[in-house]
């Protein structure tokens, strides 16, 4: 065989091999109180890889979870709930200061997901992104009832020297938190590229938005 032909073919190869690795990997995978191959949502996280779905159906889960890893572009990691389901987050009895806790990563996303009852708070927030990272997405979700001192609904502390880029919060529901006296929902720090479209805040003890330039 002529050596052009060989090494298209051995081309041709590699890419498909890399295509269908990566169609193979990608997955939903479902959590539900049974019947599903998770019943924990963080267990759930701790398996997905770039590209997978980590899908709640209707259910209450008593747990505080964190994004053991990244994504990659195009193939992000989303916690979601599944359509037309209701799925619940509740930090009744549990410790820890977030119920969902992003950390130095980039391409995950939270969809729909009902996030409640955390109490007691020092410095909390339903949904938390820290340090820096790309491609971060919270859509859709209803969060409420975080009590205590600075407990909030949705913060965004972009700490890092390299910015959180790309960064969507639009289309959440924040209502009986106790923010004061910081914001039920903000951004602060070095964040370079954000849309924080259609949210809606009510019944919270001080500001509802704040974009923030940073912070000591």
């Amino acid at each position: 065989m002529h050596r052009r032909a060989r090494w298209r073919l051995a081309a041709a190869a590699a890419l498909a091999a890399l295509l269908g690795g990566r169609t193979a990997r990608a997955a939903i995978l479902d959590v539900a109180p049974s019947g599903a191959p998770f019943s924990g949502v963080q267990a759930a996280l701790d398996a997905a890889l770039p590209g997978d779905v980590v899908r709640l159906h209707a259910g209450t889960w008593h747990e505080k979870v964190s994004f053991p890893r990244s994504g990659s572009p195009g193939a992000p990691i989303a916690l979601e709930a599944a359509p037309g389901e209701t799925a619940v987050l509740d930090g009744t009895g549990v410790a820890g200061s977030d119920m969902v806790r992003i950390a130095n990563r980039s391409h995950v996303a939270v969809r729909g997901l009902e996030i409640r009852n955390l109490a007691g708070v020092t410095d909390g927030s339903g949904i938390r992104v820290v340090g820096s990272g790309d491609s971060v997405e919270i859509r859709g979700n209803h969060v409420h009832d975080v009590r205590g001192r600075n407990a909030m609904g949705i913060t965004v502390y972009a700490t890092g020297a390299t910015p959180v880029s790309g960064l969507v919060v639009a289309d959440n529901r924040v209502h009986d938190c106790e923010p004061a006296p910081s914001e039920a929902i903000t951004l602060n720090g070095n964040v370079d590229g954000f849309e924080v479209t259609g949210n809606v805040v009510t019944d919270v003890n001080n500001i509802g938005i704040d974009v923030i330039g940073g912070e000591t």
